[in-house]
């Protein structure tokens, strides 16, 4: 199988998330620190949306200049759930996610956002955190 430039840069960033997911580590011979793995995952895919949860989990960090509150990360994230739904599903860190589980992580993470509600309505609806 042959990979565009993007989906090498995609599955980067889930290695550096899951690296970050297991405290950090070496990657050609320079040690990353978890907060240096999902910053670094976000730099390559800027819509990766474990490195936001990750990164707001972590209290927050720094991408592109700008700093991001535990908040302002995990809203971001919601975004990524939201938006991989819109396109009908897809794969986050080799698992498969229908538009419908897609709108519900979406939910999980911003439960005040109307839109992601809306989103999960048309799916059919939903349990979100058991309810």
């Amino acid at each position: 199988q042959e990979y565009s430039s993007q989906q090498c840069y995609s599955k980067a960033a889930t290695e550096l998330c899951n690296l970050g997911a297991r405290g950090g580590g070496e990657v050609f011979d320079q040690r990353y620190s978890s907060l240096q793995c999902y910053t670094k995952a976000l730099t390559l895919d800027p819509n990766n949306a474990c490195a936001w949860s990750n990164l707001g989990a972590l209290g927050g960090g720094e991408m592109d200049g700008r700093s991001y509150s535990s908040e302002q990360c995990q809203i971001e994230a919601a975004r990524r759930w939201s938006n991989l739904g819109a396109a009908g599903g897809g794969e986050v860190n080799g698992e498969s996610y229908s538009r419908r589980q897609c709108c519900i992580m979406a939910l999980t993470l911003e439960r005040n956002n109307a839109r992601y509600w809306c989103n999960l309505s048309g799916e059919g609806g939903g349990e979100v955190e058991g309810q």
